[in-house]
């Protein structure tokens, strides 16, 4: 069939067949580059904010944690009135960054889950600090 054509028409072709090969793999891949992009920017756009305000709340929390054990160990002593300040300020801290985090929306419902169960971990350490420091 292809011996009626000369060697002329079927390089042609052959190069026609190769380059439409090649125009529709590019179109394919910035499709793909695209969809990842957007994936990207979606993560960085809504993702990334929530998880380094939920950071700062987790490292709050720690240094809550540290501070009601220590003011636990100087309740009596000449530096309590101290820690207690600085166990307050350390509350009201977690209290702004409490408020940055819910003002923050988007993200998957798995993501949204677990994300709020830290923060109820994150609130329950709160609490607890708050009970030692009114006692």
């Amino acid at each position: 069939m292809f011996r009626i054509f000369s060697l002329k028409v079927k390089l042609i072709g052959a190069f026609l067949i190769t380059a439409s090969l090649v125009i529709l793999l590019s179109f394919f891949s910035l499709r793909a580059i695209n969809d990842i992009h957007a994936v990207f920017e979606d993560l960085v756009e809504n993702d990334l904010p929530r998880l380094s305000a939920l950071q700062t709340m987790r490292i709050v929390a720690l240094r809550i944690n540290n501070q009601t054990t220590e003011y636990e160990q100087n309740a009596s002593g000449a530096d309590a009135e101290f820690s207690k300040n600085e166990l307050l300020a350390s509350i009201g801290k977690l209290d702004d960054q409490e408020k940055n985090y819910t003002s923050l929306q988007g993200g998957n419902d798995r993501a949204n889950e677990a994300l709020e169960s830290n923060i109820k971990a994150i609130a329950e350490t709160k609490k607890t600090a708050v009970e030692n420091v009114l006692e």
